[in-house]
C-alpha cells in the first residue's frame, strides 16, 4: 500500500500533552499527532513501514509527554516514542480489543500501565521491566475505565455489568465492589490528590466517591449523585487545572463543565442544606401535631412509614446513604455545574487543553480556560471558555480562602483543523481517463482527490452517493444516488450544472460507453436507462435515448471491450447480455445463488468476472455464457470485481475486508492485499493497472500502487499458512481463558506468532548446544569440529546468546514452547552462566520463570532439586555481590557529587574574596 488519503480520526484514543501544545489522536492504525497553534497534522505515528495494520481503540499520554501508550483491536499494545515516531515496546495478553489503559507508579518505583479489554480481562504491565505481571478477572463484560493510585497500592476498574471494583495490587485481588450503578458504568475519574471519584454511566447523573480513606487501606464512600443536563450516556470523564473542574464528555452534541467549589463555599452549601434540612423536619412535625387530632392518624403514619421504608428498600443509593453523617459534604456540595457547550457534531472525546503559564499556579478557578474537542465529522475544535465573577463583599475579602463565585461564562471556538476525509462509508470511486485525479462519493459528499499530492482539490454537495464515473474529457462528473438522481458537475467551477430525476430508485452503476458518446444506467426501478451527450447553453447535458425495462432490480452493469455487448446483473441472482445497438437478448448466466453485486469484462471480451453475495466468483466464456470456474473467494459478500486492461488479471474486494489479485487463466489467488478495518465496499482500477484505489466502511481512501518486486506465489502461500497459525494460537488461547475464569489472578502473556518462533529458534539453540557440549565431555569419539553453526562460539555461550535475542516481553512465551527435557539442560546452562556471572538479571527471570512453570515435575526430580537448591545458593551470592557493588556505586557518585558541589562552593567563595579585596 502505498497512501491512505482519507481517515476518520476515531477519538476513544485520544491525548493531550500537558507540556506542549500538541493533541494525539488515533485514525484507524494510525496515532496523528497535531499541532494545535498551527492547526496542522505534525506526524504520525504507525502505518506504513511501521508494519501495523490492526486499529488503535483506546490511547493515553505519558506523564512526562514523551511517549504514547496505545491499545490495538487484535488485543496488543505498543508504547511509542514521540520523539523518534518509533515503537520502544509490545505487549500481547488481551484476546480481543483493548479498551482502556491508565499509567501509575508501582510499590517499588517501577513504572506500571493497566490495561482492560473486551474480554473482560485487567492486566497489568511493568513497563521498565517489559513484562506483564498478572490478570485480573472477575467482572462479567467489557472493561470501559481502568486507574491506577499513588497513594496506595490499589486499580479500579468499571465495566458494562453495571459494576466497579477496586484491586488490592499486593494481593492481586478484588476487595470492594460498588454495586450503585443500574446500568452499564463508562468512565471514571480521580482528582488529583485521590480524594475523590466520580463515575458516569448511561443515565443522567454522575456518582461521587469518597476516596480518601482508600490511601490508609479503607474503602470508598459514596457521597451522592450529580443531575446532568444531557441524558445520553457518559464517554468520558476528566479532571482538569488542578482539580477545579471536571470535563464530562457525552455520546451527544454537547460537552458538560463542572466547576469544584473551594471549601469555604461547600461548608456553605453543607450549611443551607442542614438549615433546609431542619427546616423541612419542622413542617413534618407541625403537620403530625394536625393529623395527630385526627382518628386517621395511626392510618396515616403507618401508610408514611410504609413508603419511606419501600423507597429505602429499592433505591440503592438510598441505602448507599443511609448511615453518612448529614453534615458530611455529598457531591453535590463540592461539584456544581458550570457550562454546557453545544457542538455542530457528535463528540468522540474531549480534554482540557494545557493552562497558560500564568493560569497554572493560580488559586481558585481560572479567568478562562481551552478544550479541544475531537467531532464524528473527522476535525478537531479547540474552545475558550471565558468567566466572569462576582465581586466579594468587603467582609468576605476577609475570610482566608474564599473564592468569588462565577457570575457567567461563556465560551467561542478559537480553532478548528479538518481532515480532509469522508465522514461515512465510501460507496463509489472513479479514475480519470489520465489517471490524476479520484472521485469519491458517500453519504456526505464527493471528494476529488488529486492522485499525485493525494490533496482535495473539490469538495462537491451531494448525499447517498452510489455510483460515479469521469465523462471523457475529465472536466465534467456524474453522480448516481440513492434517490435515483444523476447529478452533472462541473470540475473547474465544482457548480452542479443538471440534476436529472433519472430513476425511481437508487441508481447502483454508471458506466460510460468505450466510444465516450454515450453512457447507460442501472437502478433499482428494474430499469435501464441510455443516455447520450449533448452541449446545451449552461454546458454539458444529457439526452435520454431508451430505456430497457428488467425483470428485477438492476444491480450492476458493464460494456464489453468493443462496446458491443451490454451485460447486466439482477438482483434474482442472474446476468443477461443484449446486444448494445438493439439491446435484444443475447445470453442468460445462471449459477450464483444469491444476487450478483459487481461485474466485469476482460479488454479481449473473452470473459466475464462476475462476484456475489454468495461469497463466489464465477468466470463466464463472454461467447457462449459457459462457466469456466467458480471460485469460493471471500468470506463475506463480494463487493465489486473489475479486470486489469489488456491482462486476465483479476482484482476482487469483499465485506470480508481484504482485496484480493487473481490469475483468471490459471484460478490462483496471486496476492491477498490486508488494510481496511472493515468492509470494503468499492474499488477503481488505473487504465494501467498499476494503482488501485479501494475505499471502505472504515471512512478510508486506501492507494495500491505495484512495485517491481518479484511475487512468488509459494512466498503468499507460506505468509497465508503463517496468519491462519496466528489465528489458530489465539483461538487455542481464548480456550484456555474460559478453562481458568475461576481464578481472580491468571499469568498476563499471550502466545503470538513471534512468540512461538522465538521459542523455535531457542529450541533449536538448546539442542545444538546440547549436541556440541556432548563432542566436548564423551572421551570415545575422537575429537570432532565444533559446528559452524556455533559462530566461534563455546555451547554454553551460544545457547545464552541466542536467549538473550528473545525480546523481553517474549521471554516467558518462548520459554512455555520448550519441552521439559528441554528444560532440564537449560537448567544445567543456568548454573554455568550463575557461576560465571554472565546476564544475571536474564538467568534470573529466566530460572524463575521455569521453576514456576515447571515445580511439579521438578519437585518429582531428586537430582533436579539437588540442582535448584545450589542454583539457589548461587543466586543469592551473586545478588548479594551485585547489591554491594550497586551500592558502593551509588556510595562513590554520592562522594563524588559532594566534591563537585564543595569545589563550586570554594570557587564562588574565591571570587567574592577577589571582589572584597579589590573594593
Amino acid at each position: 500500500m502505498e497512501r491512505e488519503i482519507a481517515m476518520q480520526a476515531k477519538a476513544q484514543a485520544k491525548a493531550i500533552s500537558d507540556m506542549i501544545r500538541r493533541a494525539v489522536s488515533a485514525a484507524l492504525e494510525q496515532i496523528l499527532v497535531w499541532d494545535i497553534r498551527r492547526g496542522s497534522l505534525e506526524g504520525s505515528l504507525g502505518g506504513g513501514e511501521s508494519n501495523v495494520e490492526v486499529e488503535v481503540t483506546s490511547l493515553i499520554l505519558s506523564s512526562d509527554a514523551s511517549a504514547v501508550f496505545a491499545g490495538y483491536a487484535d488485543g496488543s499494545l505498543r508504547v511509542w516514542d514521540l520523539a523518534s515516531a518509533s515503537v520502544l515496546l509490545t505487549f500481547n495478553g488481551h484476546k480481543s480489543a483493548t479498551t482502556c489503559l491508565a499509567e501509575g507508579q508501582g510499590s517499588s518505583g517501577s513504572l506500571l500501565l493497566a490495561s482492560g479489554s473486551k474480554d473482560t480481562d485487567i492486566i497489568v504491565w511493568d513497563v521498565v521491566g517489559e513484562e506483564g505481571l498478572y490478570r485480573l478477572r472477575g467482572h462479567k463484560d467489557m472493561i470501559t475505565a481502568v486507574a491506577l493510585l499513588s497513594s496506595s497500592p490499589r486499580l479500579v476498574s468499571a465495566s458494562k455489568d453495571s459494576l466497579v471494583k477496586v484491586w488490592d495490587l499486593e494481593s492481586q485481588s478484588c476487595i470492594q465492589t460498588l454495586v450503585g450503578h443500574r446500568a452499564q458504568v463508562w468512565s471514571l475519574t480521580f482528582s488529583p490528590d485521590e480524594s475523590r471519584m466520580i463515575s458516569g454511566a448511561v443515565d443522567a447523573c454522575l456518582r461521587v466517591w469518597d476516596a480518601a480513606p482508600m490511601a490508609e487501606g479503607g474503602e470508598l464512600g459514596y457521597m451522592g449523585r450529580i443531575d446532568r443536563a444531557s441524558t445520553d450516556r457518559v464517554l468520558d470523564l476528566s479532571y482538569g487545572y488542578g482539580g477545579k473542574l471536571v470535563l464530562a464528555v457525552t455520546a451527544e452534541k454537547m460537552l458538560e463543565i463542572f466547576r469544584v467549589r473551594d471549601p469555604v463555599a461547600v461548608e456553605k452549601k453543607i450549611a443551607r442544606r442542614l438549615r433546609r434540612r431542619r427546616e423541612k423536619a419542622t413542617k413534618a412535625a407541625k403537620a403530625k401535631a394536625a393529623l395527630a387530632e385526627a382518628a386517621t392518624v395511626m392510618m396515616v403514619e403507618g401508610a408514611e412509614a410504609e413508603a419511606a421504608a419501600s423507597a429505602t428498600e429499592t433505591d440503592p443509593e438510598l441505602r448507599m446513604l443511609d448511615g453518612r453523617d448529614p453534615e458530611l459534604p455529598m457531591g453535590s456540595d463540592e461539584i456544581a455545574s458550570l457550562l454546557t457547550i453545544r457542538l455542530a457534531a457528535k463528540v468522540r472525546s474531549a480534554s482540557f487543553a494545557p493552562p497558560p503559564p500564568s493560569a497554572a499556579g493560580a488559586s481558585g478557578l481560572p479567568p478562562s480556560f481551552s478544550v479541544l474537542v475531537a467531532l464524528a465529522n473527522n476535525s478537531l475544535e479547540e474552545y475558550r471558555v471565558d468567566l466572569t465573577f462576582k465581586e466579594l463583599s468587603d467582609a468576605a475579602k476577609l475570610v482566608p480562602g474564599v473564592q468569588p463565585g462565577v457570575a457567567s461564562a461563556a465560551y467561542t471556538r478559537t480553532g478548528h483543523v479538518a481532515r480532509a476525509a469522508h465522514a461515512t462509508d465510501i460507496r463509489a470511486l472513479s479514475l480519470s481517463r489520465n489517471d490524476d485525479m479520484l472521485a469519491s462519493g458517500s453519504a456526505d459528499a464527493i471528494k476529488v482527490w488529486n492522485m499525485s499530492t493525494f490533496e482535495v482539490i473539490r469538495d462537491l454537495p451531494a448525499t447517498q452517493v452510489l455510483a460515479l464515473a469521469f465523462v471523457p474529457g475529465d472536466r465534467h462528473l456524474l453522480a448516481g444516488t440513492k434517490d435515483g438522481g444523476l447529478l452533472i458537475f462541473d470540475l473547474r467551477t465544482a457548480a452542479l450544472i443538471d440534476a436529472i430525476q433519472a430513476h425511481e430508485g437508487a441508481v447502483w452503476a454508471i458506466r460510460i460507453h468505450p466510444s465516450g458518446n454515450r453512457l447507460v444506467t442501472a437502478s433499482a426501478d428494474a430499469e435501464l436507462k441510455c443516455w447520450d451527450f449533448e452541449l446545451a447553453g449552461t454546458g454539458l447535458g444529457l439526452v435520454h435515448t431508451r430505456t430497457l425495462k428488467m425483470t428485477d432490480d438492476v444491480l450492476g452493469v458493464v460494456y464489453s471491450g468493443d462496446g458491443k455487448t451490454l451485460a447486466v446483473a439482477l438482483l434474482d441472482a442472474t446476468v443477461k447480455l443484449f446486444f448494445e445497438d438493439s439491446l435484444k437478448f443475447m445470453l442468460s448466466l445462471y449459477g450464483h445463488k444469491l444476487p450478483v453485486l459487481s461485474l466485469d469484462f476482460s479488454s479481449d471480451g473473452e470473459l466475464i468476472a462476475t462476484g456475489s453475495a454468495d461469497k463466489n466468483i464465477k468466470l463466464w466464456g463472454a461467447a457462449f455464457g459457459d462457466c469456466h470456474k467458480s471460485i469460493f473467494a471471500h468470506d463475506d459478500s463480494v463487493m465489486q470485481v473489475a479486470f486489469v486492461r489488456r491482462t486476465h488479471y483479476l482484482f476482487s474486494v469483499g465485506k470480508d475486508g481484504l482485496i484480493k489479485y487473481w490469475d483468471a487463466d490459471t484460478y490462483d489467488c496471486i496476492q491477498i492485499l490486508r488494510g481496511h478495518h472493515a468492509e470494503v465496499w468499492t474499488l477503481a482500477l488505473s487504465r494501467l493497472g498499476d494503482v488501485l484505489v479501494t475505499g471502505s466502511h472504515d471512512k478510508s481512501l486506501r492507494v495500491w500502487r505495484r512495485t517491481e518486486e518479484q511475487l512468488f506465489l509459494e512466498e503468499e502461500r507460506e505468509a497465508e499458512a503463517e496468519l491462519e497459525l496466528a489465528s489458530d494460537l489465539a483461538k487455542d488461547a481464548h480456550r484456555e481463558a474460559k478453562a481458568t475464569e475461576d481464578s481472580s489472578a491468571a499469568y498476563a502473556g499471550k502466545a503470538t506468532l513471534a512468540s512461538v518462533k522465538d521459542g523455535e529458534r531457542l529450541l533449536e539453540a538448546v539442542d545444538l548446544a546440547v549436541a556440541e557440549s556432548y563432542k566436548f565431555v564423551n572421551p570415545d569419539k575422537p575429537t570432532e569440529q565444533p559446528s559452524p553453526l556455533l559462530l566461534g562460539l563455546t555451547p554454553s555461550a551460544y545457547l545464552l546468546r541466542a536467549l538473550a535475542s528473545i525480546p523481553h516481553a517474549h521471554l516467558e512465551e518462548a520459554l512455555m514452547v520448550m519441552p521439559f527435557s528441554a528444560v532440564m539442560h537449560v537448567l544445567h546452562f543456568l548454573e554455568a552462566w550463575i557461576v560465571q556471572g554472565s546476564r544475571l538479571e536474564l538467568c534470573c527471570r529466566t530460572l524463575n520463570f521455569l521453576l514456576v512453570t515447571h515445580r511439579n515435575q521438578i519437585a518429582a526430580n531428586s537430582s533436579l532439586l539437588l540442582l535448584v537448591r545450589k542454583l539457589k545458593s548461587l543466586v543469592d551470592e551473586r545478588l548479594r555481590a551485585l547489591r554491594d557493588t550497586v551500592g558502593f556505586n551509588l556510595a562513590a557518585i554520592s562522594v563524588l557529587q559532594a566534591k563537585l558541589a564543595d569545589a563550586k562552593t570554594v570557587s564562588f567563595a574565591k571570587v567574592d574574596t577577589a571582589a572584597m579585596d579589590d573594593n
